[in-house]
């Protein structure tokens, strides 16, 4: 009799072991799952960011190409007059040299 006792609860701890096991093997699932899960999260906020940098590099650059086409207008404004200049002092030079020209001929 003492020998089915100490069978039974050699069994009954076996079943309990058992038991056990199956939740320990349920709970490492669920991590597995929550682990993927976080995986796909973060793979998907990695993209956004990379994303949005894309845009706000886009933006950089747009703004940056704007800043240097108005320097360039400004500096093509500011030759405007100087080529005016020249293009008087030009006339001024030939309107001096027409009478030694003339003289010359």
């Amino acid at each position: 009799m003492a020998a089915a006792a100490v069978a039974d609860e050699v069994t009954e701890a076996m079943e309990q072991v058992e038991g056990e096991r199956e939740e320990a093997d349920a709970v490492a699932d669920e991590a597995a799952e929550v682990m993927e899960q976080a995986e796909g999260e973060r793979e998907e906020a990695i993209d956004a960011v990379a994303g949005e940098a894309g845009e706000v590099m886009k933006e950089v650059v747009e703004g940056e190409r704007e800043e240097a086409n108005a320097m360039a207008d400004e500096a093509d404004e500011a030759m405007e007059p100087e080529g005016e200049r020249e293009e008087e002092a030009d006339a001024v030079a030939d309107e001096a040299t027409e009478p030694i020209g003339a003289m010359i001929r």
